[in-house]
This record gives C-alpha cells, sequence and structure tokens, in this order.
C-alpha cells in the first residue's frame, strides 16, 4: 500500500510539473511584487485589511532559500498543488461509494482530473495567488481526516485543526463545515451532524476572534467585493461563477450564454440518466452536487470574471468536487476499463489544451514585463513619462499593482511616471497595435485616455462614473513611452 501510494504521488507531483513546465521560469506578476517589498524590504508582516499569515510565512520561507529568484517560488505552488491532488485522492477512497475496487479508480481519475484542471493558473502561476492554494491544502487535509478511519476524537481534532490553520491563508474554505454536514446527514442522521457542528462552529469562531485582534476586521478589502453597494446581486454572480467551473473566459457574451445553457442541459440529463440507469447511485450523486453548491458559495460572494482568467483561484476550491463528480460519471457509465480509460483520456486532453492555453496568457505577460524593464533599462539617464502601462493581459497580472516595487526588486534605476494604466477591458477595445494618432490641432492622441501637448499630457479617467482629466506637466528632456499592447514605443522625443 506504501509503494502504491508513493507511486500515486509522484506520478501527480510528475504531472503537475508537466502542466506548469512552461511557465516555472517566469518573473513575478503585479502583487508578487508589492507583497514581497512589504515583508522583505518594508518588513511589515501585517498588511491593513488582510489576514494571511500563513501564506505570508511561506512566501518567506520561499525568499530565504530562493532569494528574487521566482522560480523556487513557483516550484513550490507546482509542488503543493501536485500534492493536493494526491490527498483528494486519499479522502475520495472514503468519499465515494462503490463498495469495490472502482472507489479506488474513481479517487484516482478524479485526481487526474483536479491536477490538470485548466482554471487553476491563476493560484499557482501567480505567487500571491498561493494563498489559496495553501488554504487548499489544509481545507482538503481537513476533509481527509474527517472522512478517514480514525478514532472520533481524534478525527474531530485533526479535522478542526487542518480548519483552523487553513483559514488564516485564505477565505475559501470557510464553508468546510457545511460539507461535514451535509456528508453526516447523508451518512447518519441530522442529530449527528448538529453534534459535528459544535467543535466546527468553535473552530470558526476561535479564527474569527484571531483575525479580529491582529487584522482589526473580518472581511477587510475584499468585503467591498462581497457586502458592497452594487454588488450583492449574488444570483448573476453565482450564474457567472457556477458556469466558469466548466468554460474558459469568452469575450462574447452570446457565446457564454449559449456555453453555459449547454453545459445547464448535460447536467439535467445526467442527472436523468443516473436516475433511470443507476438509481442506487442517485442520492450519492445529488450529494456530491451539493458539496460543489456549498463550496461555490465563496465563489459566488467574490465573483469571478467571465471574459477573463481574473477570479480563478476562487474556483481551486470547488474543483475538489467537480473533479469528483466528472470522475463519478466517468466510472458509473462505463462498462469496461477500456471505456473509462477512453473517457478520462478525453477529458485529459481536453483539460491540458485549455491550461497550456491560459499559460500562455502568463507568458505573454511576462514578455510585456520584460519588454518594460529593458525599455527602462536603456533609457535610464533621462526622465520617462509612460503611457498605457498594461495592467492585465487577459487576466494574467502584469501592473495593476507593485510597477515601483517591482523596479527596487530588480535594482531598476529610472525617474519614470506612469501616466496611466491599461485595464484589460479597456484594451480589447482597442486595435491590436494601438497607434499615436495627429488631431486637428497638433496633439497626439494614444488611445484610450492620454493627450500629448507641447506643454503637458492630458489624461482621462474614471470616477464614481464620471470623466476627469488630468494635466501633468511635460519635462521637454524627458522621454515619452507608451505600450501598443505589443511593445513599448518610444514616441517622444
Amino acid at each position: 500500500m506504501i509503494l502504491k501510494n508513493a507511486a500515486a504521488c509522484m506520478l501527480l507531483l510528475a504531472i503537475s510539473i508537466f502542466c506548469f513546465w512552461d511557465v516555472l521560469w517566469l518573473n513575478f506578476f503585479s502583487d508578487d511584487y508589492h507583497v514581497l517589498h512589504r515583508l522583505t524590504i518594508d518588513k511589515k508582516f501585517w498588511a491593513p485589511g488582510f489576514f494571511r499569515p500563513l501564506s505570508d510565512l511561506t512566501l518567506l520561507f520561499s525568499y530565504y532559500t530562493s532569494g528574487y529568484d521566482a522560480f523556487g517560488f513557483r516550484l513550490f505552488n507546482v509542488v503543493i498543488h501536485g500534492f493536493n491532488a494526491f490527498i483528494l485522492f486519499k479522502t475520495l477512497q472514503n468519499v465515494f461509494e462503490f463498495k469495490d475496487q472502482r472507489n479506488t479508480v474513481a479517487a484516482f481519475i478524479a485526481s487526474i482530473i483536479f491536477v490538470t484542471y485548466p482554471f487553476h493558473t491563476e493560484s499557482i502561476i501567480w505567487i500571491v495567488g498561493r494563498a489559496s492554494l495553501v488554504a487548499n491544502t489544509f481545507g482538503i487535509l481537513s476533509l481527509y481526516f474527517f472522512f478517514s478511519k480514525l478514532n472520533y476524537n481524534l478525527k474531530i481534532f485533526l479535522s478542526c485543526l487542518c480548519y483552523f490553520i487553513g483559514l488564516a491563508s485564505y477565505e475559501s474554505i470557510f464553508v468546510i463545515p457545511g460539507i461535514i454536514f451535509l456528508a453526516l446527514w447523508h451518512r447518519q442522521t441530522i442529530q449527528h451532524a448538529f453534534k459535528w457542528m459544535i467543535p466546527f462552529t468553535a473552530t470558526l469562531v476561535l479564527h474569527i476572534i484571531v483575525r479580529l485582534i491582529f487584522a482589526g476586521v473580518l472581511a477587510g478589502n475584499y468585503g467591498k467585493d462581497m457586502f458592497g453597494e452594487e454588488q450583492t446581486n449574488y444570483f448573476s454572480k453565482f450564474i457567472k461563477s457556477f458556469g466558469r467551473l466548466f468554460v474558459p473566459p469568452i469575450h462574447s457574451n452570446t457565446i457564454l450564454v449559449i456555453a453555459f445553457c449547454s453545459i445547464l442541459l448535460l447536467i439535467i440529463l445526467s442527472f436523468i440518466l443516473l436516475v433511470r440507469y443507476r438509481r442506487k447511485y442517485f442520492n450519492f450523486y445529488v450529494l456530491l452536487w451539493l458539496f460543489l453548491l456549498v463550496a461555490h458559495i465563496i465563489p459566488t460572494m467574490f465573483g469571478v470574471d467571465t471574459h477573463t482568467s481574473d477570479g480563478d483561484r476562487l474556483l481551486y476550491f470547488p474543483s475538489y468536487f467537480l473533479s469528483a463528480i466528472l470522475a463519478f460519471l466517468i466510472v458509473v457509465s462505463s462498462r469496461s476499463a477500456l471505456q473509462w480509460i477512453i473517457l478520462s483520456l478525453l477529458l485529459l486532453g481536453v483539460n491540458i489544451w485549455l491550461l497550456k492555453k491560459n499559460n500562455n496568457n502568463w507568458i505573454r505577460a511576462d514578455a510585456a514585463m520584460t519588454e518594460i524593464f529593458n525599455s527602462i533599462k536603456n533609457n535610464c539617464c533621462k526622465p520617462i513619462y509612460f503611457a498605457n502601462m498594461p495592467d492585465a493581459i487577459e487576466g494574467s497580472f502584469v501592473f495593476r499593482n507593485g510597477f515601483y516595487e517591482a523596479l527596487q526588486i530588480h535594482n531598476i534605476k529610472g525617474n519614470v511616471q506612469v501616466l496611466n494604466y491599461l485595464k484589460n477591458k479597456e484594451a480589447i477595445l482597442q486595435p491590436d497595435t494601438i497607434m499615436a494618432i495627429t488631431d486637428s490641432n497638433g496633439y497626439r492622441r494614444i488611445a484610450p485616455s492620454v493627450i500629448v501637448t507641447d506643454k503637458e499630457f492630458l489624461v482621462d479617467s474614471i470616477s464614481g462614473g464620471r470623466v476627469f482629466t488630468k494635466a501633468v506637466k511635460r519635462d521637454k528632456d524627458a522621454l515619452f513611452l507608451y505600450w501598443n499592447r505589443n511593445k513599448v514605443v518610444n514616441l517622444l522625443p
């Protein structure tokens, strides 16, 4: 058994490395620089409005072992991801109810689906995304101990301990008590389920107390995303984030609606076919979907972008249960080993293709950063004005935060003033290459919001739904660079 477990673990680690091999050598991204600067240069462990002590400790560990080499940080993430897949495999062996060798088969298929799931890139490639990655490590360990065959007291202690530790990294696992409640109600009685809720509720209350003592806030900066004005249309956010569990980011709303409706019809069809041909597994199938819906509460509250990969880290925890559902359907619908092998390989092929496509967006973001760094290095002797600093490329962060911290961490000298940041939703409305256009006054306009005059730069910005124009006095001896969506252009002098 030990040899089989070791082989399974090594295989999942190897698959994880294969999936992310092409991005291991990329730079840090955006908030990575901001957080690393805070931890390693400012020496500030507690960030106002956030509670991420466990994640920050792992970042410090990576810094002390790798310095500012992003490879070591990202390899840590990739290894943890493979380990999470292995713990999912061990957990699902005790969750599935086939009562024969199909338990192991279905559990391993689920772990393979999970490790290749294409919408994990934000948690793994983005170093700060590690917060959700590490939280889910302890989240799945909590479920592993709960579903294990340990004695009652040890099971409760280890499960609650892992739950408490994981909450110190990210909020995505808040809902674990709800999943355990459903499992107990399904297997035993509702009274027994409520009994189990006492230690988990106490654990959650303890976490909230510790959070308020050290961070001073409960929801922090993310509270606006969950409870702020115009953010409480949870039905719309549920539909979008639930659809994104199955469908990659798509710019066309029409295609998104068609894709979401198709997924919904397939889900309904799966229930109908299970009732007709595999009725004895129907209740368990419903339970798996309830697990997924409970795990999906946090993505619903935060929201996930349907047009880019922004927010995909919130799908990490629900993807445990989506992987279990897909593996269950593959095994329960197959009449032979050959059938489940073929179905699994087809699904894995789609997963890896979509994953590599998402990886490519981060590779493009890294190339943009490298181009920007080089342009500043090559012109460090003069002041620089920079327009259209890329915010993100298809949800893969470039410099939505952390630009000036990045210069300091990479020891890049230069007097740079960023005039505006080109957000992804603005960029996709522009041509593939943004050109400087001269208007009737002889001024040059850089879409979408910068006008270059003889004496100043006029920069449009939006605040409170209104457009404001900011005037920035121009130094005639300074350079003017801008990002044209493909490269850095030196426009002035």
